[in-house]
């Protein structure tokens, strides 16, 4: 199967330029039959290998051709996209759930494909995307799993499922807002609405599943985190309001997961990374709710403390119990407060200030905006430490956060504000 991917997407094709094209919606039709054969039959191991590597090829193919993206929405095929959808979540193999899922997240977030012919021209419209493509229907789905979770019976497969997809349908909600059209911008219709307050629980949710005694579903609700709140460009979008209750109440239960798995008790690095990662995710995501505060009074944490938080128990990690287990979440821990503090470049900031109190004070490191932040606590809390592990562990952190700086800076953009406080004090990195 993945002979003939690479043989397709190799420049000395022994198909011809001219059959090429052909050659894929043949491949990709033989991909979806195959799929059709399988779907609803209990499968020997050898199935479910041949199924992984299919999902595997079907999503090389759907990333890469719009053709094939088109003819997943076509009702005339076999295996449409509504079935991807029931396989993303009921498949026995996580690896096939994974693909799948990312496939859904590619025709999600191609929104030309859910206009019609006859309007391919217009802006996009999130109202008539919702319609079309199922989105909030399959994200009420993954809801509906996710909240068997915490039950005393579940089914890990679709929690596992749900997780990917959920965080697939919520990414790309939360991303087509952005695009969407001035209409779009100030719809206020039930549909938008309540595919928001979904989205927002599915962030809850993925938040309370980081501490689930299940480690296969701690990571998946990790990873759907990271997945939910990844972007493509240089700075984070601008975070939906709608969003601010449940992220606070995920950040929380995330800040609780990094204290558990860096315990004496319960130090698990392999956790722990991926805790790292989704908390560089989300603390870059979030930038842009830092200031908010909850309307809601039976909330119990407000999203700007629950980021300080957050940062708080990433620099915990440094010399803790997992790390003595790992050395190398030091560097994670840079890699995520890297995203921090240089999750909007080009941001006018009205607390920065030029001049730092020698003796670390919380209540001013607290107060600093990201990029200094970073930097106020490391060489004015973590570096001079009395422990020495946690020294150590800190000149990972630096070497990242350089690292961080130098790549933006070879790329052209010096004026990003991390990089410009990285060079202003590189003589402290020295």
């Amino acid at each position: 199967c993945r002979f003939i991917l690479q043989s397709l997407f190799s420049e000395g094709s022994f198909y011809g330029q001219e059959s090429c094209a052909s050659a894929v919606d043949d491949y990709v039709m033989a991909i979806l039959g195959t799929f059709a054969d399988y779907q609803g039959r209990s499968l020997s191991r050898e199935e479910s290998d041949l199924l992984d590597e299919c999902s595997i090829c079907l999503e090389s193919c759907v990333s890469t051709f719009r053709e094939t993206r088109v003819a997943l929405t076509s009702s005339e095929i076999c295996y449409g996209f509504n079935d991807i959808a029931g396989q993303a979540v009921l498949s026995i193999s996580s690896k096939t759930r994974r693909h799948l899922s990312r496939i859904m997240g590619c025709l999600y977030e191609d929104h030309c494909l859910w206009n019609d012919a006859s309007d391919l021209s217009e802006k996009f419209s999130i109202s008539q995307w919702l319609e079309k493509s199922g989105l909030l229907k399959n994200a009420e789905m993954c809801r509906e799993i996710l909240e068997k979770a915490f039950e005393s019976s579940f089914v890990a497969c679709e929690i596992h499922g749900a997780a990917f997809l959920g965080s697939s349908c919520l990414r790309a909600f939360r991303l087509g807002d952005a695009n969407g059209t001035a209409e779009d911008s100030h719809d206020v219709s039930p549909t938008i609405t309540k595919c928001w307050k979904v989205c927002s629980r599915i962030v809850n949710l993925l938040g309370k599943g980081l501490m689930h005694a299940d480690e296969v579903i701690g990571n998946a609700c990790a990873q759907g985190l990271v997945i939910s709140f990844s972007y493509d460009g240089h700075d984070a979008p601008i975070l939906n309001p709608f969003l601010y209750e449940g992220f606070a109440l995920a950040l929380n239960e995330l800040n609780s997961a990094l204290k558990k798995f860096n315990s004496i008790d319960h130090a698990d690095p392999t956790r722990a990374s991926t805790l790292i990662r989704a908390a560089g995710v989300l603390l870059a995501a979030s930038t842009s709710g830092a200031g908010s505060r909850s309307n809601t009074e039976d909330v119990s944490v407000d999203l700007g403390p629950a980021r300080l938080q957050c940062t708080e128990a990433l620099f915990s990690i440094l010399g803790g119990a997992a790390y003595r287990k790992d050395e190398e979440l030091s560097l994670a821990v840079g890699e995520a407060l890297a995203a921090y503090a240089d999750a909007f470049g080009n941001a006018k900031w009205s607390n920065e200030s030029e001049i730092w109190p020698d003796d670390y004070d919380e209540v001013f490191a607290f107060d600093l905006p990201p990029h200094q932040h970073v930097l106020y606590t490391l060489f004015q809390r973590e570096v001079t430490h009395t422990n020495p592990l946690k020294r150590n562990a800190s000149a990972a952190v630096l070497l990242a956060l350089v690292a961080h700086a130098s790549r933006q800076a070879n790329l052209g953009r010096m004026d990003r504000a991390m990089v410009k406080q990285v060079s202003k004090n590189i003589n402290l990195f020295q």
